[in-house]
C-alpha cells in the first residue's frame, strides 16, 4: 500500500517541499490528500493517478435495510480459492477499480491471503461477510480490516474490499453485505466504518445511500 506523504507549513514553502519529494524519491507511488500539496506536485511534473474519496459511516446506524436480495448472508471464511473467482470477475479491465496486479485466479488468491493476514491494511476483521445465492454459489464478499492508527487516519474498522459477481450485480448484494457487516460492528462496540471509492466509480452512490459521508479527497501520485 502506498504510503502517505504530506505539508506542513513547518516543511517550508510548499513548491519547494514538493520539489524535494520528486527529487528524493523520484518514481514512488505515494498518497496525498487533494489540496495545496497535491497541486505543487502536480505543477512540478508528478503524474496524478486514481482519485478516491475517503467516506465514513458514523456513528453507524442502529441497522440497515438489508435490501432485496434472495440469498444468504454471513461470515466470511478464510478460503481465498471461495472468493478469488467472484472477485476477478467483479473488476474486469475497463472497471475503474481493475487492479492490473490481480488479473488471473491466482493473484486474486494471493491478494485476498493478503487481507486474510492482515499484510496490507491491518487486522482481518470477523465482520466481514459473503454473500451466496439460493444455489450456493458466491456472489459477493466485503472484507474488512482494522487500520492502524497514524497521522492522516485515526484508524478503525476500514473496507478492504468489496465485490459482487456482474450478473448479480443490482440484485442488492451490496446493501446486504453492509446490513450484516454494520450490524456485527455495531455489536462490537465499534462507532465507525470508513472506506476509499475512486471519484469515477458509481458504487459511492450506494455508500451515500447507505448514509456514509465525505471526509476527504485523495490522489495517488507517482512522484
Amino acid at each position: 500500500m502506498p504510503r502517505i506523504v504530506a505539508w506542513s507549513e513547518a516543511d517550508g514553502p510548499v513548491a519547494a517541499h514538493a520539489a524535494r519529494l520528486r527529487a528524493e524519491h523520484a518514481g514512488e507511488v505515494v498518497d496525498v490528500q487533494e489540496g495545496a500539496l497535491s497541486g505543487a506536485l502536480a505543477e512540478a511534473g508528478a503524474t496524478i493517478g486514481r482519485r478516491s474519496l475517503l467516506m465514513e459511516l458514523a456513528p453507524l446506524p442502529a441497522s440497515l435495510d438489508a435490501g432485496p436480495f434472495a440469498g444468504e448472508v454471513g461470515p466470511m471464511r478464510l478460503e481465498s480459492e471461495r472468493y478469488a473467482g467472484p472477485m476477478l470477475r467483479a473488476f474486469p479491465p475497463d472497471h475503474p477499480d481493475y487492479d492490473p496486479a490481480i488479473h488471473d485466479l491466482r493473484s486474486a488468491e494471493r491478494a485476498l491471503a493478503s487481507y486474510f493476514t492482515g499484510n496490507v491494511i491491518g487486522p482481518f476483521l470477523a465482520v466481514s461477510s459473503e454473500a451466496v445465492d439460493a444455489d450456493g454459489q458466491v456472489v459477493g464478499g466485503l472484507v474488512v480490516n482494522r487500520m492502524p492508527e497514524h497521522d492522516e487516519s485515526p484508524g478503525g474498522p476500514w473496507v478492504t474490499d468489496v465485490f459482487v459477481e456482474p450478473d448479480a450485480q443490482g440484485t442488492g448484494v451490496g446493501r446486504a453485505l453492509f446490513a450484516r457487516t454494520v450490524a456485527e460492528l455495531r455489536a462490537a462496540g465499534e462507532p465507525t466504518l470508513r472506506l476509499a471509492v475512486q471519484i469515477d466509480n458509481p458504487a459511492q452512490h450506494l455508500y451515500h445511500r447507505l448514509g456514509f459521508t465525505e471526509r476527504s479527497a485523495w490522489s495517488r501520485i507517482t512522484l
